[in-house]
């Protein structure tokens, strides 16, 4: 059972989720960008070999809605496929200049956001945040995924 703690953290982090996330039936965040697109994108900084099957592992997704979401993706021209440099039967997903761009908007939007909500808190408290939201971030991302409930 869960301490009024617990579950005092739980409704304050759902409501940030909430407020923070893409709110509308359309799904769109920022920049133009749905959070799993947002996160799909970000995903691939920085990766040489990427295959849309693995991509969509890592957004929660199915082997057909991951091939869905890069062709949305790469219609717009945020990414674009190539064949795997070590091995040509792979197709691999790779940035695009232009989706570095929408990734970059989106972020610098995100934290504007964030910087003006921080300001209004005292040092204190933004000191505090700084430490306790990474390790929250990277516990989840320890935790082996699944439904929220």
């Amino acid at each position: 059972m869960a301490t009024r703690t617990t579950t005092a953290i739980a409704r304050a982090l759902a409501d940030i989720i909430w407020e923070l996330g893409a709110q509308g039936l359309d799904g769109v965040c920022c920049a133009g960008l749905s959070l799993v697109e947002h996160r799909t994108l970000g995903r691939l900084v920085g990766q040489q070999d990427c295959a849309v099957q693995s991509l969509g592992e890592g957004a929660g997704l199915t082997k057909s809605g991951a091939t869905r979401l890069v062709d949305r993706l790469e219609e717009r021209g945020l990414l674009s496929r190539e064949r795997s440099a070590e091995d040509g039967r792979i197709c691999c997903v790779v940035l695009t200049p232009a989706g570095r761009r929408a990734l970059e908007d989106a972020d610098d939007a995100f934290a504007a956001r964030i910087g003006a909500l921080l300001a209004g808190l005292p040092q204190e408290q933004r000191r505090q945040l700084q430490t306790a939201v990474p390790a929250l971030a990277a516990a989840l991302r320890r935790e082996t995924r699944g439904n929220c409930c």
